[in-house]
């Protein structure tokens, strides 16, 4: 009877130890999910600071552009201004339909000078478009590498 009790002592004190080291464990892998959770929230944080400031680059861009713009317009009169405004509507445009003919969209920039406004402009916009497509990509890789 006293080697079973002992027995069955033993085997009690072995199931808490286990219990408490199952629990331990669990806080740790918990405080690690937590770490990885909040690793991860900070590259978001950061990945959306840099998208952020990057817009923020280029509407000053634009900003500038306008004010250089508006610079140039004060010296003539508001109807030329409203024809400009419709040729760069169609200069824009043209730079969607065709750009294959970089070459003759070049001469026309030499020759108009809305043009050069508007070049600049989108290539920041294609090359933000490409950062965030980039950043998306590696975020999902990301997400994918932490749940794999």
């Amino acid at each position: 009877m006293m080697i079973m009790a002992m027995a069955m002592e033993m085997e009690m004190m072995m199931v808490m130890v286990m219990t408490k080291m199952m629990v331990k464990m669990m806080v740790i892998v918990m405080k690690m999910e937590m770490m990885m959770m909040m690793m991860m929230m900070m590259m978001m944080m950061m990945m959306m600071m840099m998208v952020i400031v990057m817009k923020m680059e280029v509407e000053i861009m634009m900003m500038e552009e306008e004010d250089d713009e508006d610079k140039n317009g004060k010296d003539q009169d508001e109807g030329e201004e409203e024809v400009e405004t419709k040729e760069e509507e169609k200069d824009e445009e043209d730079e969607e339909d065709e750009d294959e003919d970089e070459d003759e969209d070049e001469d026309e920039d030499e020759e108009d000078e809305d043009d050069v406004c508007l070049y600049p402009i989108e290539i920041c916009k294609n090359r933000l478009q490409a950062m965030q497509k980039k950043q998306n990509q590696s975020e999902q890789e990301n997400v994918k590498k932490v749940y794999m």
